[in-house]
């Protein structure tokens, strides 16, 4: 089993509606693929944010998932000037 971490700091001024996008997301995602998603974020740091996707058997086929899901939300327009999401996998 795979564990996916994905990071990214949002725009401060962006936050509420950043959360509500990728809560919204997280439930097309799990519609799509089974796989719960948290999102969480750094206790000093409430701009950066962390999405947890565990377990995912299938990592291919999730990944594919996860990004049509992100390009779907338009999430990216919450990222931080320069910012990008980065992925992490973990195997458990």
């Amino acid at each position: 089993m795979h564990a996916i971490y994905v990071y990214y700091r949002v725009q401060p001024d962006r936050a509420g509606e950043a959360r509500q996008c990728i809560e919204d997301m997280l439930a097309a995602l799990r519609a799509e693929s089974g796989i719960a998603g948290r999102l969480l974020c750094k206790r000093d740091e409430p701009t950066l944010w962390m999405e947890v996707y565990d377990p995912v058997a299938d990592l291919p086929s999730f990944e594919r998932a996860l990004d049509r899901a992100v390009h779907r939300a338009g999430m990216t327009r919450f990222l931080a000037p320069g910012g990008a999401r980065s992925l992490e996998c973990f195997l458990g």
